[in-house]
């Protein structure tokens, strides 16, 4: 629909073109661009999830704000504003979706890694604005379940959804064999029943990752497939390259494996993937320039 395609699918296509051009060069910008908007799978499921599109969109804006915030600008006034509106990205991030906070986790720790001799102006900000967005929440959760709940009551289902005897690769309903109107308590249960799973079958649940791991950039059209190809293209650069060497580069590497991950602990379908496809994007674009001048 068009409000999804003027809020959602073109702004974060000016933001694959601009980190892009930042970082390889305008052709790579143009050919990152071409790679998101024509894939298939962003258009068919986000009319339907709408929130995978917009963790997209945050996890690049996420990256940009660092990139900012490390480069010297000349308004130097305006960096912990920069760093603090960083932090509230972050939190809203988590909020939209908790699988987000790992990511934000390791993002906090390469812009500290970058700006440690400038904590005060570059760090603490974000950190200042991550705490406002999430203690704003853990109070409602509280609030309503008179516990302490950091972010979302849902994570006990969908732990136990990728780890009990009748699992599956992908989506799998539970049977209904818990139900309480606390929403916390049902949760606590389905963790442990998950993690009950796991300790007593760990061969199952260590082949059953590395099933997700394998199939998580598993494409599902063709379109994808080319950039899946290109992607691996541009980890094979990234390594040839050496890029590993500067940090900041992991901002962009680090969300498709870390998604990856992810899912091969908690409940996986392809559709995951729809938030880090504008990374994938930006790495596939890369297999043209290569990272020498990352």
């Amino acid at each position: 629909s068009s409000p999804i395609f003027l809020f959602g699918f073109l702004p974060i296509a000016l933001l694959i073109y601009y980190i892009a051009r930042t970082k390889f060069d305008v052709s790579s910008a143009i050919i990152a661009m071409i790679l998101y908007l024509a894939t298939t799978l962003v258009f068919r499921f986000t009319v339907y999830y709408h929130y995978e599109i917009f963790l997209g969109m945050q996890i690049l804006l996420m990256i940009i704000f660092i990139f900012v915030i490390t480069k010297s600008i000349k308004n130097a006034a305006l960096v912990p504003s920069i760093a603090f509106t960083n932090g509230l990205v972050s939190g809203w991030s988590c909020l939209t979706s908790g699988k987000m906070l790992l990511l934000v986790l390791v993002f906090f720790v390469i812009q500290f890694w970058l700006n440690k001799t400038s904590f005060f102006s570059k760090v603490l900000p974000t950190f200042v604005g991550f705490a406002l967005v999430l203690s704003l929440w853990i109070n409602r959760n509280y609030e309503c379940f008179n516990r302490f709940i950091p972010l979302t009551t849902n994570g006990g289902i969908t732990l136990y959804i990728a780890n009990n005897p009748d699992a599956r690769i992908g989506y799998y309903i539970p049977p209904a064999g818990l139900q309480y109107k606390n929403k916390s308590i049902e949760s606590n249960a389905w963790t442990k029943k998950a993690l009950n799973y796991i300790m007593n079958n760990p061969m199952t649940t260590i082949e059953r990752m590395i099933k997700r791991m394998f199939i998580f950039f598993n494409p599902h059209y063709g379109d994808q497939a080319l950039l899946t190809l290109l992607f691996f293209i541009g980890i094979y650069r990234f390594i040839k390259d050496r890029a590993f060497k500067k940090i900041n580069n992991f901002l962009l590497i680090g969300p498709p494996f870390i998604f990856m991950f992810i899912h091969m602990i908690f409940q996986y379908e392809f559709r995951f993937i729809i938030p880090v496809l504008p990374t994938m994007a930006l790495i596939a674009a890369s297999a043209f320039s290569g990272w020498k001048k990352a």
